[in-house]
């Protein structure tokens, strides 16, 4: 409809009827039009901007120093003061095992992970990482909250398996007890199956713990025990990625969504590597989450299927224990992978008491996004 035509008619119409009723119901009506075409053009570009950049990933390859630090520092608010409070210093390690999980209560009010964190700021010295395979890359200085390098960090990326970090996180946030049971149905395993997802290996039926699953969910990435803490957390996968959301806008992340916890591909599951690199921060701000991250191996309660309790290992621990990274020591992380994201992989690392996260992203295979890490922290200079 030509809004300028009706706006004529209507200003002919009230300077012959000279009616004030019939100027207002006019002066509504084409405000009325005027929202739905605006809408319908904020539709249009929302949509366009939501597909991810993964195809446009290939662009930049050649980018100068100056690019890449004005890409980061677009997307970075500057740097502010991230020491913690003195009741998150003070609070003591909790250890945790099959045991002690299970009497773990829900995270109050004062818990560490309720809280506020500021985005990173930039390093002054920062740098683009250029020899590695993967297309995304980013290194964020955990203790001093920087980017300190990166690649294509700003860009979106489909986060695969990395989405059950945020996963991890939003269930410990909101779980009403680690106690909640769940049973896989022979459905739900199927579709796992189908879809080639990883699973912790639980069997249909098989009773688990939500502070088990919370293990089987980031050592084995378990697709299983993502829907578990789902549905145990609020009810099903769409809920729960509801409370996904909400915590990426509490922990201010700029390009983020999810659809399911699972990381299973969807064009509006989407992140970056600062995004991914934030909410690994944040996880390590709980001392459940980090201890979940921080797990090379960990044994599940005994079940009439398993007697000795199902046990799960790290793939993280599995791909970088022993390996030469020039003094720095692995302390946690995650892998991901699927097809259209391919591997990706978190990981954080301490040297001489500083600790680094490290998210790459769109990765060759398993050994390659390994090679990349050993690479970026063997040149981090600490």
């Amino acid at each position: 409809m030509d809004l300028k035509n009706l706006e004529g008619d209507i200003d002919m119409k009230s300077s012959e009827k000279k009616n004030g009723k019939r100027i207002v119901l006019s002066v509504i009506a084409i405000a009325v039009i005027a929202a739905m075409v605006s809408i319908m053009i904020l539709s249009a570009v929302r949509a366009e901007d939501s597909v991810p950049q993964s195809e446009s990933v290939h662009d930049s390859h050649g980018a100068t120093k100056e690019q890449a630090e004005s890409e980061i520092k677009e997307t970075a608010i500057p740097l502010q003061d991230q020491s913690f409070t003195a009741a998150q210093k003070d609070k003591p390690e909790i250890p945790v095992g099959a045991q002690e999980v299970k009497e773990m209560k829900r995270p109050g009010g004062d818990s560490s992970i309720a809280h506020i964190r500021r985005r990173p700021g930039v390093s002054p010295d920062y740098k683009k990482i250029e020899k590695i395979g993967s297309e995304f890359a980013v290194v964020l200085d955990a203790d001093k909250n920087e980017i300190v390098a990166g690649k294509q960090a700003a860009k979106r990326m489909f986060p695969a398996s990395l989405t059950k970090v945020m996963t991890l996180v939003t269930a410990v946030d909101f779980l009403e007890s680690m106690d909640a049971e769940f049973s896989l149905t022979l459905e739900e395993s199927d579709f796992f199956y189908r879809e080639q997802a990883a699973a912790a290996g639980y069997e249909p039926g098989e009773k688990a713990l939500a502070g088990d699953m919370l293990y089987g969910l980031i050592l084995p990435s378990g697709a299983d025990c993502a829907l578990g803490l789902a549905k145990v957390t609020a009810g099903d996968e769409k809920r729960f990625a509801d409370l996904m959301n909400l915590e990426a806008v509490k922990m201010g992340l700029r390009d983020t969504h999810f659809t399911n916890p699972v990381g299973l591909h969807d064009d509006q599951n989407y992140s970056t590597p600062i995004d991914l690199a934030v909410i690994y921060r944040y996880a390590m701000d709980n001392e459940l989450c980090r201890k979940v991250l921080g797990t090379p191996d960990y044994t599940m309660e005994k079940t009439k299927e398993h007697p000795e309790g199902l046990q799960v290992w790290s793939h993280t621990f599995g791909f970088m224990t022993g390996v030469d990274m020039n003094g720095f020591t692995v302390t946690g992380g995650k892998v991901g992978y699927t097809q259209e994201a391919r591997s990706c992989f978190v990981t954080s690392a301490e040297k001489n008491g500083r600790t680094f996260i490290v998210v790459t992203g769109y990765g060759q295979g398993n050994s390659g996004m390994c090679a990349d890490h050993i690479e970026i922290y063997k040149n981090l200079v600490v």
